[in-house]
């Protein structure tokens, strides 16, 4: 009798715990397929965003734009991206993408197609159009993501349909991590699948003269020695006299040159102001001057 009553008393205790620890374990499950999601949630705005940098930056580069620096983005003291900010379109950051156990995430990327426009890709295949086309940066279309029910989805049509592409949580984690090399004079952006962007880096436009120890009397020529110093690139250099004399741009290369002046037959001070400027919408005035014998910038 005593031993039914012992099993009667300690019985109730251990259902009690066994309850707690299914209990634990249930919520321990939950909490962290929660933290699962959010973080999924997060990456799919990181993509999105980075989306529609690669957008932006197709179209900068087709504009002809410039970077003027790139840092890092640190997040729980990582680096989970780049952050570029370019001349003329402003900043736009670059995430990676998720690899690993958090589940899937569409690898996307841009494809140089043959009539020179770039063209959307997902999972190394075209986007295509209802129609069945490819669609191209040309369009000003920017494929969106999306996840709803634990899937992905993309919509080729600004969120008007949506296409499932895969479970958002599982176990084949799939990454469009890209690489960014910040060169002296250029940032080449790697995609995942081989697409390479290069943009120029930019940098200070000058100048420079070198002027000859010469004595000039009326009619004489000068070559007044230059080399611009910027992004590689084509410059265009116009130079003006005053008091009677001629200036004339002779080029070498790109890069370098001489400027010709031709004094007047009563020779006299001058100022020959030169201009420069390039396809990237840098440009820049200064120039140097004849007075009491001898070349000068000023």
């Amino acid at each position: 009798m005593r031993r039914l009553l012992y099993i009667l008393f300690v019985l109730p205790f251990l259902f009690s715990g066994c309850m707690k620890l299914v209990d634990d374990e249930f919520w321990t499950e939950v909490n962290e397929l929660e933290e699962r999601i959010v973080a999924l949630e997060a990456e799919c705005r990181n993509l999105n965003e980075t989306v529609e940098s690669l957008f932006r930056l197709t179209q900068s580069y087709d504009a002809l734009d410039y970077i003027k620096s790139v840092e890092p983005i640190v997040q729980n003291n990582g680096i989970v991206g780049y952050r570029l900010v370019l001349g003329k379109g402003g900043p736009v950051n670059l995430y990676y993408g998720k690899d690993g156990a958090d589940g899937y995430t569409p690898v996307v990327s841009l494809a140089l197609g043959s009539d020179g426009i770039y063209y959307w890709t997902v999972d190394g295949g075209y986007i295509r159009d209802s129609e069945g086309n490819p669609i191209g940066i040309n369009n000003n279309y920017i494929p969106r993501f999306r996840i709803e029910d634990k899937k992905w989805y993309l919509s080729h049509d600004n969120g008007l349909t949506w296409i499932p592409l895969g479970p958002a949580v599982g176990d084949d984690g799939k990454t469009f991590i890209f690489s960014i090399k910040d060169g002296e004079e250029e940032v080449a952006i790697s995609l995942i699948d081989g697409t390479v962007l290069k943009f120029p880096r930019y940098k200070e436009l000058k100048i420079d003269f070198s002027f000859p120890d010469v004595q000039l009397s009326g009619g004489d020529v000068a070559e007044i020695e230059y080399k611009v110093d910027g992004m590689p690139d084509k410059y265009f250099i116009e130079a003006i006299a005053s008091n009677g004399w001629v200036a004339e741009v002779v080029e070498k290369d790109d890069l370098s040159g001489y400027i010709r002046v031709k004094s007047p037959k009563r020779i006299a001070d001058t100022r020959i102001s030169v201009f420069v400027n390039n396809r990237y919408g840098q440009m820049t005035a200064t120039g140097f001057c004849f007075k009491n014998g001898s070349f000068s910038r000023f």
